[in-house]
């Protein structure tokens, strides 16, 4: 385990959580399928609101993947998962190093929901140490 890591799980908050709970309606990896024809319209818009959470999320989602490969095989299982996120996604190798990077140096516990990733990033690129990141973050 790294320093200053938890083993305990962080808590999600409920409306924060990625879900649809739309009888019928499924997420799947190339879109969403249903033959639904009778949705209400708040069924359409909690299918809404959950594409737009998953599409906010899949920096964090992506990076967090990779440090969890990281912290329970090490950096040799996490070479090939590198590889493969890059040609699975599309990006560099570089901009996969600094996904995981804004991940591992800000914790789920200090992300800010109502801020971008980018964000983050940036708080990470103007220092390493969490307070001043902190506060990078806080007056954003």
């Amino acid at each position: 385990m790294h320093e200053n890591e938890s083993t305990a799980s962080p808590t999600v908050q409920e409306d924060t959580a990625i879900t649809c709970n739309v009888p019928g309606v499924v997420f799947s990896p190339l879109g969403i399928q249903t033959d639904r024809t009778d949705l209400t319209r708040d069924e359409y818009n909690n299918i809404f609101r959950s594409v737009l959470k998953l599409a906010k999320s899949a920096n964090w989602l992506l990076g967090d993947a990779l440090n969890i490969a990281e912290r329970q095989w090490g950096n040799k299982a996490t070479g090939s998962k590198y590889a493969e996120a890059a040609a699975a996604t599309g990006l560099s190798a570089m901009t996969i190093r600094d996904i995981v990077l804004t991940c591992k140096r800000i914790p789920l516990e200090r992300r800010h929901p109502d801020l971008s990733f980018s964000h983050h990033k940036e708080a990470c690129a103007h220092s390493t140490n969490p307070d001043e990141q902190d506060h990078v973050l806080a007056t954003a």
